[in-house]
C-alpha cells in the first residue's frame, strides 16, 4: 500500500500525466491506475509494461529496480523513452544485484531531503524530496497521545504507560486524529515522512521487514522508541 500511495504522491508531482500499475489492496486516489489482476505473472507485467510504453513514455520505478519478481528485465527497459528509478532505501543485502540493476536506469531519484537521506551517501542520484501525501490533522479537541497501527504488536507493558484519553488508529486513514503525540507501531518510510510534514511529535517502534530496514530509518530520523524508558521520555517531554 505504501509503493500505491507513494505513485500516486509522484503523480501529483508529474501533473497528474502518469498510470500506476500496482498490486495494493485499495485505490487511495483518484489518479489512473490499474491493478494486477490475481496470479498475474511476470510475463504478465513485461507485456503490459511494453504496450503501454510504446517507446515513448517514461517509466517509473519504485524501490526494486528489476521488480520484486525480477519481471523488469533490460527488454522492457528498453522500451521506455526514459527510465526512472524512485531510489527509496532497502537492504541491499536482501535484493541480488541491487547496484548494477539501479545502475542500468537513466535517472534515480532519492525521495528524500539531501540532509536526512536515508543513503547516507552510498548511491548517487537526485535528491526530489519525500514522496508522500500531505496529512491534514482532524478538527477537534486533541487528544493526549494516538497510537497508529496494530496495537497488538506493542510490547508487553506498554500499554500501561498510555494516557487516559488515546486515540487508536488502526488501517488507512486519509486524516491524522487531533493529538499532542503520535505513537507510532511501524516505522514505515511514508508514514515517518507523512508525520515529519505535518510537523507532528511522534515516536515510531520499528518492525521487521525483509527489504525495508525499519530499525535504521527510525534511529536516522531520531524517532525511535526502541525501549519502554523511550515511551516515558516521549510522554512527559513538554
Amino acid at each position: 500500500m505504501g509503493h500505491r500511495m507513494r505513485a500516486g504522491a509522484l503523480a501529483r508531482r508529474l501533473g497528474g500525466a502518469a498510470h500506476i500499475l500496482h498490486q495494493a489492496p485499495r485505490e487511495p486516489d483518484a489518479a489512473p491506475a490499474t491493478r494486477l489482476p490475481p496470479g498475474a505473472s511476470p510475463g504478465w507485467v513485461r507485456s503490459w509494461l511494453r504496450d503501454a510504453l510504446g517507446h515513448s513514455g517514461r517509466l517509473f520505478v519504485d524501490t526494486f529496480p528489476a521488480g520484486v519478481a525480477r519481471e523488469l528485465g533490460d527488454a522492457v527497459l528498453s522500451a521506455a523513452r526514459r527510465t526512472v528509478l524512485i531510489q527509496r532505501h532497502l537492504r541491499t543485502e536482501q535484493y541480488d544485484d541491487y547496484f548494477a540493476l539501479a545502475g542500468r536506469f537513466d535517472e534515480r531519484w532519492l525521495p528524500y531531503p539531501p540532509a536526512l537521506c536515508a543513503w547516507e551517501g552510498e548511491v548517487g542520484g537526485v535528491h526530489v524530496g519525500p514522496l508522500v501525501r500531505s496529512l491534514p490533522v482532524a478538527a477537534g479537541p486533541r487528544a493526549p497521545l494516538a497510537v497508529i497501527g496494530d496495537a497488538a504488536r506493542l510490547p508487553p507493558g506498554w500499554r500501561a504507560l498510555l494516557p487516559t484519553g488515546t486515540r487508536w488508529v488502526d488501517g488507512f486513514f486519509d486524516v491524522l486524529p487531533p493529538a499532542e503525540r503520535y505513537l507510532c507501531v511501524g516505522a514505515g518510510h511514508n508514514l515517518c515522512w507523512e508525520l515529519i510534514g505535518a510537523g507532528a511529535a511522534a515516536r515510531h517502534l520499528p518492525l521487521p521487514r525483509r527489504y525495508d530496514d525499519q530499525h535504521r530509518r527510525a534511529l536516522r530520523l531520531g524517532r525511535a522508541a526502541l525501549r519502554r524508558e523511550d515511551v516515558e521520555v516521549f510522554l512527559a517531554a513538554q
